[in-house]
């Protein structure tokens, strides 16, 4: 996914354009504006390269040049990641000059980092204390790292970040003029979260909340002062490492640490070269595989234990993540339907990004009527997984409901082929909206292209054949501008469907390509921030307000509940899921909002068996399991089905059971699925046919209408000619 050119092909495996029909041959090999800035998404090998950290983190992101050298003074304000950071820096010769206590910890919420900076800094009168303590230590430091960890307990909106972090900027520059100032966000879960929300939510939305007001506060400040930046820590842990964490998976372990280390000596130190990091690079990859082996051993060793009482609110270790075996409490506690909402005779509506994608093929197949698999008119069906910014698809509502038409063309297909604004393809749209009972959005892009004289956003990059660098401008959507469309597009479905049910989800894909400077994994990783914290936002405003609307965490089970969610080999991209890892979304997706047979011990049973597929591409089992994921692909791909995902190896006949005591005979087990099997199978078939008469029902239906319409207005046509013909002229 990209502001590039999010072809067809980009999305991956999971596509197709099965129910498709009267689509347009393509005319000529178009292409999109690229230039000469974009930087691509490294790939697998890339990834594996000695400079990878280098070229595909560093670079672009952190000074050409390091801005302090060895014997200077640092201060490094916050917690998480401020340990490995300190101990690279003065590894590299820098004087640590950061106060001892607590207060420098807790920097790492943005409202008291500005609180303390405020007394130390705007403040003069204390002549003691912490606040005077930081005062001195400020005055000889030449490199100050703020290490943001959390938000507040209050949840502050992202504008109050924003507003936080460039405070505290501002008031450092007072104190320290010539000072480099480096922003940095800790990968590190929090040892708790807070109650209401499911783990993985309360995390992804406050890391992204975070992560977005820094790109924000470095977008805003640093084309104004040369000496400050970000140092891209949460994406180094995140992309480089599977298992970057202990047991607890929130505690950095060694390998990541001293990834950390010798990434922010080479970029900040002067005289330590590339070297060194190439070296940590090699030997962190090396530890990750140890690391994920020993994981491995952990969740085999907690699958034969008797769960203990959970803390719900503690962040989940690898033994607490194998006992949820749904992920209930992880992922989905709280923010599913109370009963489902898809029936045979829902009429749903998907378009986005890839999980739209993903979900409407996967409905589609058991036999769910999505009307826009059966659609070839519609851009939204011919390129439903394509209209990725929330711009694009605010334009498709208020086109299709309120005949709102840009000035300019801005939307093309996967091939740069212009779409205009035909009417019919609009009175299509609006049909389609207006059957529509659940509408299922994901959202996947903040970064656009936009013409520069109308201010309107383009679907896509510009196609390279109407590019015109005068008026065709890039940027990045800001966080209040995605809240704002989300808040349209909620307002719309409202006014013309205030029944209808609203799935919103974020797609988990990464960008293909950015024209930001630096690095595509760095401004892919804003990107999504800026939506999750947009989502964050949008449904805290409307909790209690509007049960049918739902947030389907389908990004944070990607990126949070396995360790290798993308793809295997040399050929992979590192940006499309694992098809286990996808398939798991959707069946949960099913057990949750669909009127299906599937049950908790079902997707219990599925989780054990992804968990195991996850921890086994590290282990002995990896070229079983590679071979098992290639053949459910084929069948994705030629059956236009979801693969009904079979154990590899399911733990050792399963005889003892998680209490260890001896369970039932695997036959009479293997026998109570194949028929708990056929059931659903059964049921199934029955929701097809069931569809299918509905459909030819609401067809008969209409053409009688139409009948009946056409009837009657030849009627009226009749008695007007026979008035005509009876009408005595007056006299002259």
């Amino acid at each position: 996914m990209s502001a590039i050119d999010d072809s067809k092909a980009d999305e991956g495996e999971l596509q197709d354009s099965e129910d498709q029909i009267d689509k347009p041959a393509k005319k000529k090999n178009r292409s999109f504006f690229r230039g000469e800035t974009a930087t691509f998404h490294p790939n697998r090998i890339d990834l594996e390269q000695p400079d990878a950290v280098w070229n595909c983190f560093l670079l672009g992101i952190t000074p050409t040049d390091p801005p302090v050298a060895p014997g200077q003074g640092l201060i490094v304000l916050g917690d998480g990641i401020a340990a490995p950071i300190t101990a690279g820096a003065t590894g590299a010769g820098l004087k640590s000059l950061t106060p001892n206590g607590p207060e420098a910890r807790e920097c790492g919420i943005p409202e008291r980092l500005r609180r303390l900076l405020d007394k130390a800094i705007g403040d003069k009168r204390a002549k003691s204390g912490k606040a005077a303590d930081l005062r001195a230590a400020l005055s000889g430091a030449d490199l100050i790292v703020l290490c943001l960890t959390d938000r507040s307990a209050e949840r502050p909106s992202h504008a109050e970040i924003v507003e936080d972090i460039v405070e505290s900027c501002r008031l450092l520059r007072k104190a320290r003029p010539d000072a480099y100032i480096a922003l940095a966000l800790s990968p590190c879960p929090p040892p708790r979260v807070p109650a209401g929300q499911p783990q993985a939510a309360a995390l992804f939305s406050a890391k992204s909340a975070l992560r977005s007001a820094i790109d924000e506060t470095c977008r805003k400040l640093a084309p104004l002062d040369g000496r400050l930046g970000y140092f891209p820590a949460f994406e180094i842990v995140g992309n480089i490492c599977n298992y970057p964490y202990g047991a607890d998976r929130r505690s950095l372990a060694d390998h990541a640490r001293s990834l950390i280390e010798a990434a922010f000596a080479c970029a900040y130190v002067a005289g330590v070269g590339t070297e060194a990091l190439a070296a940590a690079h090699v030997a962190a990859r090396a530890a990750d595989i140890v690391a994920g082996n020993e994981m491995r051993a952990v969740a085999e060793a907690a699958a034969g234990q008797t769960p203990p009482a959970i803390d719900t609110a503690a962040w989940p270790g690898e033994a607490e993540m194998v006992w949820d075996r749904g992920l209930h409490r992880f992922a989905f506690d709280g923010l599913m339907p109370a009963r489902p909402v898809i029936g045979a005779d829902t009429t749903i509506i998907a378009f986005g990004s890839c999980f739209a994608s993903n979900i409407s093929r996967y409905l589609n197949s058991i036999g769910y009527n999505v009307a826009t698999r059966r659609d070839g008119v519609a851009y939204i069906s011919r390129m439903g997984d394509g209209i990725v910014n929330t711009y694009a698809i605010r334009q498709q509502f208020e086109w299709a409901w309120e005949n709102r038409k840009p000035q300019i063309p801005l939307w093309h297909d996967y091939d740069a082929e212009e779409f205009g604004y035909d009417e019919n393809v609009r009175l299509r749209t609006k049909e389609l909206f207006d059957a529509g009972d659940v509408f299922i959005i994901t959202i996947g892009l903040s970064e656009v292209w936009y013409d520069d004289v109308t201010g309107e956003v383009f679907w896509r990059a510009v196609p390279a054949e109407r590019f015109d660098p005068s008026r065709h401008k890039f940027r990045i959507v800001e966080q209040a501008e995605s809240l704002a469309n989300l808040e349209a597009i909620h307002a719309l479905i409202r006014k013309y469907r205030p029944d209808a049910k609203i799935v919103l989800t974020l797609s988990p894909i990464p960008l293909m390509a950015t024209f930001r400077p630096g690095s595509c994994i760095v401004a892919s990783a804003a990107s999504k921030a800026i939506l999750r914290s947009a989502l964050d936002e949008f449904f805290a405003r409307h909790r209690g307000q509007d049960d049918g609307m739902f947030y389907f965490p389908a990004y944070e089970v990607i990126l949070g509940a396995f360790h290798q969610p993308f793809g295997l080999g040399e050929t992979s991209d590192m940006r499309h899921p694992m098809l286990h890892a996808i398939l798991f979304n959707m069946k949960v997706f099913e057990r949750y909002f669909c009127d299906t047979q599937l049950k908790d011990e079902d997707i219990a049973d599925e989780m054990d068996e992804m968990r195991y597929r996850d921890f086994a591409l590290v282990g002995p089992d990896r070229e079983a399991v590679i071979s098992v994921i290639s053949t459910e692909k084929v069948e994705w791909r030629t059956k236009y089905k979801g693969p009904t995902i079979e154990g590899v190896a399911r733990r050792k006949n399963r005889r003892i059971g998680p209490d260890g005591t001896m369970g039932e005979d695997p036959a009479i087990v293997a026998r109570r699925k194949q028929e708990a099997k056929a059931e659903r199978e059964a049921a199934v078939a029955q929701r097809k046919d069931e569809a299918s008469a509905k459909r030819l029902a609401a067809v008969a239906e209409r053409e009688a209408a139409s009948e009946a319409r056409r009837r009657e207005a030849d009627q009226r046509r009749q008695e007007a000619a026979a008035l005509r013909a009876a009408r005595v002229r007056p006299p002259r």
